[in-house]
């Protein structure tokens, strides 16, 4: 359970970066298991990130373009003003600060096609799809729970650096025996608003453990912060765009080998984990993020969009050998994001609405026969200042 809640975390971005908060995904994404052998396995296609995510190193990162002073159509541009002029939006909250926000997510999906070969043509009826299309569905209808997150600064250092750090607390079910946990995601916000370290921690020992083998990842080059509003020139109509490549395949066998390495109590499970990581393949993941400023509301507090899109990405996935090997491949189509936030003056959080839409592919290959799925999501969450 603790493996697939930190499998979502991380790949769905659930974190409130920077100023570049992404809404969470409450879990992996089931694919229906193909009725072709005794011998499958239900495969989760996790739902991908709004923006890019981490990278190992930050010499596998592409280098980000980025392009400023853009004017939103039908509003002044900032040539009026030079940046050394204008302000900029800086974390300056005092250490100890704190704000709490109750996230509410809604979730549609709907299995648009689904195509079957082979075997599964004649072991999968016209009742079975039916059943496929009704359980994806269902997704949309099952309530979600609201999530509760606590936005703070802690240390401040010397050179006027300050940590922020979103925490948030998982309440596992009474049925599970598990106790509940809390995960920390810490960031050390500069001076002039850049972002020059990321680290994740937890109260949870097996969790903390996963964090810690992660170490071939590197966090601080996350390219979720390419929504960072910080350092942003408060000029309504002022922009900045960010176009990130992240290396999937790398990034998706480092969580899987965190992940597995924390709960492994065997040296066959540590194995299964090896095997499953080395059957990823996986094209980059491109995305462009536009961050906007767009004025102020009549409570003087500063609002920012963000605008998102991904270019279609490919990942391949085999799953054994011989009898009862199975070849997975997801495609995303299209993926398109935008989010309306809201900042105090002091540069913590009080409102985000996010819009996002995305389309994928699945194609699942076992025992001489296929079984093809589109399906599209829709997510809308919505977080707010509690007792605003």
């Amino acid at each position: 359970m603790k493996k697939l809640i930190l499998s979502a975390l991380l790949l769905s971005s659930p974190v409130a970066l920077a100023g570049g908060y992404q809404a969470p995904v409450t879990g992996p994404v089931p694919a229906p298991r193909p009725a072709m052998s005794s011998h499958a396995a239900t495969i989760s296609i996790p739902a991908l990130p709004l923006n890019a995510t981490a990278t190992p190193t930050p010499a596998q990162r592409a280098p980000s373009t980025v392009a400023v002073g853009e004017p939103t159509p039908g509003r002044p541009g900032p040539a009026s003003m030079t940046p050394a002029q204008a302000q900029v939006f800086l974390l300056t909250a005092p250490s100890g600060t704190s704000v709490t926000l109750r996230q509410t997510v809604q979730m549609q999906m709907e299995l648009e096609d689904v195509q079957v070969t082979g075997n599964a043509a004649k072991e999968m009826s016209e009742a079975d799809i039916a059943e496929m299309r009704e359980m994806f569905a269902e997704m949309s209808k099952a309530p979600a729970e609201p999530t509760e997150l606590v936005m703070s600064v802690g240390k401040v250092f010397a050179d006027g650096s300050r940590e922020l750090v979103m925490s948030t607390t998982t309440q596992m079910p009474a049925e599970s025996g598990m106790d509940d946990f809390t995960v920390r995601v810490i960031q050390r916000v500069e001076a002039d608003g850049s972002i020059s370290d990321t680290r994740f921690e937890s109260d949870d020992a097996e969790m903390q453990a996963a964090f810690a083998n992660m170490d071939g990842l590197d966090l601080s080059s996350m390219g979720m912060n390419d929504a960072s509003v910080y350092g942003m020139q408060l000029t309504p109509g002022f922009s900045k765009t960010n176009t990130s490549e992240v290396d999937m395949q790398a990034l998706m066998g480092g969580i899987m080998a965190g992940a597995v390495a924390a709960v492994a109590e065997d040296d066959k499970s540590q194995a299964i984990a090896a095997e499953i990581a080395d059957g990823i393949k996986s094209s980059p993941l491109v995305s462009t993020t536009k961050v906007t400023y767009t004025g102020t509301d009549a409570q003087g507090r500063h609002l920012f969009r963000t605008d998102s899109a991904a270019q279609p990405w490919k990942m391949s996935m085999n799953l054994g050998e011989g009898e009862g090997a199975m070849n997975m491949q997801m495609e995303m189509t299209d993926m398109v994001s935008a989010q309306q936030a809201t900042y105090r003056t002091d540069g913590l959080p009080v409102r985000m609405q996010d819009d996002m839409t995305m389309r994928m592919k699945s194609n699942v290959a076992m025992d001489d026969g296929t079984m093809s799925m589109t399906f599209r999501m829709k997510m809308n969450s919505l977080v707010e200042q509690v007792g605003q």
